[in-house]
């Protein structure tokens, strides 16, 4: 059967398989031993530990699109009082540096 005949494949091939497949790898190579509710907060740490340098909340939304403002907010909050990240300043373009 062809591609885009009935009860074949889809007219055109669908490019995000591969991505979706080394996605979902990534994740489970992040969350070995994990707690399923716990995926999103293992990314943002993750994507919070491959900054290099100053970063803003908004860099942690680009890198995490799935997990939601106000987990990043809690996550940085969280860090933040256990000493590992430090604030630089105030408001929507508060820079975020790592200790």
């Amino acid at each position: 059967m062809e591609i885009g005949q009935k009860g074949g494949r889809p007219k055109f091939p669908i490019k995000t398989s591969l991505y979706d497949k080394r996605f979902e790898d990534y994740l489970d190579q992040l969350t070995k031993g994990k707690k399923p509710g716990k995926v999103k907060f293992v990314l943002v740490l993750d994507s919070i530990g491959h900054f290099r340098g100053d970063f803003t909340i908004r860099d942690l939304q680009e890198s995490c699109p799935h997990v939601g403002i106000d987990l990043i907010r809690r996550i940085l909050r969280e860090q933040k009082n256990m000493g590992k990240l430090e604030c630089l300043g105030r408001g929507p373009n508060a820079k975020w540096r790592n200790r």
